[in-house]
């Protein structure tokens, strides 16, 4: 059957002890993303990581410029981008090999800014993804948001925020999910809707209000019994990129980690789902009418661009435009 789908794309290199190099995480992969839409005539969301792009426009002025082209054939693919924000960009380090040091996590979420402080990156991440963007297409102006670690909670820190900047769709949920790795992250969605593909939200993104001034897109969350999560497990750890070229952030404990393993409730992920068992693992997703994956270029492999074919070959892809629509449509019935 098909569904409508949100692919939405975590722009960004690695974010540990070894980010990567732009081209190896994002540059290379970019083109193959680009034409697989082009084929299908379908939409992404690319949540582009513009802490990166303001450190970069400090440090290292050729690499901002190299940044800003891919951000551009985004742009001109089509495609929305949206605001990703990790702020421990602020305490990166250059390595001998020309990639960057993030182990330094005292600033990994938002929250640990001042609230001047944060309000005022915010802004200056925002502006400076917004002027690239409007290069290409200067009527097209930035509206959604994902935090980076997925750290949107607590939202009072936010909300002013998100008015200031007329920022009023966020991707950050993971309904159910809970992490308590202070004080380098937090973050606690036992309270979302594991059921509904969008909410309403005013304090909280995790309540819905009614009438909030806010709209939540969760990622689709559903669950596989313990044997499918072992084969897809097995199926897809041959495929995944062995040649990555940067380490992500390692602050999870053992536990942490284990219960991630373990859990029979999965979220919808282009990079934990086998291609042999795409069909498989979206039919677990049938409760809801709409779809939100969400995806890391840094971790692409072939696989992951036949998957991605295979599901816009298969469903309608969304745009932020038709998502508003969408909305609407429901909220009609």
């Amino acid at each position: 059957m098909k569904k409508d789908i949100i692919l939405t794309f975590d722009y960004e290199l690695f974010l540990g002890k070894d980010s990567g190099s732009l081209k190896g995480c994002i540059g290379d992969v970019t083109d193959d993303i680009l034409n697989v839409f082009k084929k299908h005539g379908g939409v992404g969301i690319f949540f582009v990581d513009s802490s990166y792009l303001v450190h970069l426009k400090k440090n290292c002025i050729e690499e901002h410029n190299a940044y800003s082209d891919l951000i551009r054939n985004i742009v001109k693919g089509g495609h929305d981008i949206g605001l990703h924000i990790h702020p421990h960009w602020l305490d990166a380090t250059k390595k001998e090999n020309g990639h960057w040091d993030l182990s330094d996590y005292s600033r990994y979420r938002l929250h640990s800014l001042t609230p001047n402080e944060l309000q005022d990156y915010f802004k200056e991440c925002l502006d400076n993804l917004q002027n690239i963007v409007a290069s290409v297409r200067d009527n097209y102006k930035i509206t959604t948001f994902r935090a980076g670690g997925w750290s949107i909670t607590p939202f009072n820190d936010l909300r002013d925020t998100f008015l200031d900047s007329d920022i009023d769709m966020d991707f950050s949920v993971l309904p159910g999910d809970f992490l308590d790795q202070k004080p380098i992250n937090y973050y606690d969605f036992r309270q979302a809707n594991t059921k509904k593909w969008y909410w309403q939200f005013d304090t909280t993104p995790c309540v819905e209000e009614q009438n909030g001034r806010f709209y939540e897109i969760p990622v689709t969350r559903y669950r596989i019994n313990p044997i499918l999560f072992l084969v897809n497990k097995y199926l897809h750890s041959k495929s995944v990129n062995n040649n990555m070229s940067g380490v992500s952030a390692s602050y999870t404990s053992f536990y942490g980690k284990m219960r991630k393993l373990m859990r029979s409730v999965k979220y919808a992920s282009l990079d934990d789902i086998a291609l042999k068992l795409n069909r498989i693992m979206v039919r677990k997703m049938k409760m809801k009418s709409v779809l939100c994956f969400v995806a890391h270029p840094k971790s692409f492999s072939s696989s992951t661009i036949q998957l991605l074919d295979q599901l816009l070959k298969r469903h309608k892809s969304l745009s932020v435009e038709m998502i508003r629509e969408k909305i609407k449509e429901t909220e009609n019935k």
